[in-house]
């Protein structure tokens, strides 16, 4: 495997307010290598096709010590309920873990880890 590299030509910021203790739909969904190929055809697809304003998704691709191929996937969507199919694609895929549920915010916050890979290396 080369080396891979992306460079960021553009970054749009949008702010959603959230307030004290509304319920979202947010949570993480972890795969392993197998799942990769679906997974970055699903992002690619929700990112030409999302028009969504309160849904997003955070993919991160790693590779740990030793070669394991880990990708995590954080699902949010600002409402309690997303519209149906909008996160089909990402559910679909065979996962090791997903903790994708309607939640606080705060819920979705302290439900994650803030530095998963600690201890590492």
């Amino acid at each position: 495997m080369g080396t891979c590299f992306s460079l960021v030509q553009r970054c749009f910021e949008r702010y959603n307010h959230v307030k004290t203790n509304p319920l979202l739909q947010a949570g993480a969904i972890i795969y392993d290598g197998q799942g990769w190929d679906a997974l970055a055809d699903a992002i690619a697809n929700f990112q030409e096709t999302n028009t969504d304003p309160n849904a997003n998704v955070l993919p991160t691709f790693n590779v740990q010590a030793g070669g394991t191929q880990v990708a995590l996937l954080m699902v949010f969507y600002n409402k309690p309920t997303p519209p149906p199919g909008l996160f089909d694609r990402f559910l679909h895929i065979p996962s090791v873990q997903n903790t994708v549920t309607t939640r606080s915010f705060l819920d979705f916050v302290l439900s994650n880890p803030s530095n998963p890979e600690a201890n590492l290396r």
